[in-house]
């Protein structure tokens, strides 16, 4: 009757929309007890019932960092180079100089690097002529990239020791962004 807010876990509603088939029709319910009741009808009635979870009404906001450069790069470039130093590394180290954007990843015996000029498909913008280098978490940096599949570029800023932003946009329909913060060497 009216609009309604809903908190669910999203793995639990993932979970359950796996298991419906193309042939189903597929209804949503709420119950009086602060669970929402999904059915799926086809040749047999199933019926799954998630609890309600409270959700948080703040909005998340993207704290104020400034960033000497900035790379707009294709999307699956970036995840592609990311997936290749995750099977090196527990880390990724991101570089840029006027002209060249390097993703590379070193471990004990094993080396990952991947290089890209400036050009048509990829742009860096930058306030120095210095290289800045910054390392991040390559676990975390995995489930970032995943977001390329929402859109065709993604625009990275960072500096030396800095939290790394990831910026996806497709106009008019979404932006996600995405703040991870360095990991920085001890000497």
């Amino acid at each position: 009757d009216k609009e309604q807010e809903l908190g669910l876990s999203l793995s639990s509603l993932k979970a359950v929309l796996k298991r419906a088939k193309a042939n189903e029709t597929l209804s949503l319910s709420l119950e009086e007890e602060n669970r929402l009741v999904i059915q799926l009808r086809g040749g047999t009635t199933r019926t799954f019932s998630l609890p309600l979870l409270e959700s948080d009404d703040r909005e998340q906001r993207v704290p104020p960092l400034t960033f000497p450069l900035s790379v707009t790069a294709p999307s699956e470039l970036i995840h592609e180079a990311v997936e290749d130093a995750s099977i090196v590394a527990e880390s990724v180290t991101f570089a840029c100089e006027p002209e060249k954007f390097i993703i590379s990843a070193e471990g004990d015996l094993h080396k990952a690097h991947t290089e890209a000029n400036a050009g048509k498909e990829l742009q860096i913008k930058s306030s120095s002529t210095a290289q800045v280098k910054s390392k991040y978490s390559v676990e975390y940096l995995k489930k970032i990239v995943s977001a390329g599949k929402l859109a065709k570029d993604v625009v990275i800023s960072f500096n030396q020791d800095y939290p790394l932003r990831m910026d996806y946009r497709n106009v008019d329909k979404l932006q996600l962004s995405f703040i991870l913060a360095p990991r920085v060497e001890n000497d």
